[in-house]
């Protein structure tokens, strides 16, 4: 089985890691939906044809918003295809980044733009 990694550049970036509230939502509830709630935020699965994220669209983001917030959600984990999690979230507007951190209570710093890596 090969595997290839996309990298790209975001802006507003918080390294959240392996958030239970967040990773569950990935091992269970998308099983029979693309598209679901949580803390308030609507969390939908990237699907074939939408539109990639980063600043070269090279990656390949779930996406989640809630109100006029709109956030990408990456599992930046190189073993993320054996149920790894290591989350990135990122978006043009640094305050929907500060209110989905705020809403799962996950204090991490927010870098200006960053470099980041998706394992395929």
């Amino acid at each position: 089985m090969g595997r290839s990694t996309n990298s790209d550049i975001a802006e507003n970036v918080a390294v959240i890691g392996d958030i239970e509230s967040i990773s569950s939502i990935f091992n269970d509830d998308f099983d029979d939906e693309t598209t679901i709630v949580v803390n308030g935020w609507k969390v939908s699965q990237w699907q074939d044809g939408e539109i990639m994220s980063g600043r070269k669209k090279w990656l390949y983001a779930d996406s989640a918003s809630k109100g006029d917030k709109h956030i990408s959600l990456i599992n930046s984990s190189e073993y993320s295809n054996v149920g790894e999690y290591d989350f990135v979230v990122f978006s043009n507007d640094r305050s929907a980044v500060e209110v989905f951190l705020k809403d799962f209570d996950i204090d991490v710093s927010i870098a200006d733009i960053d470099s980041v890596c998706q394992t395929l």
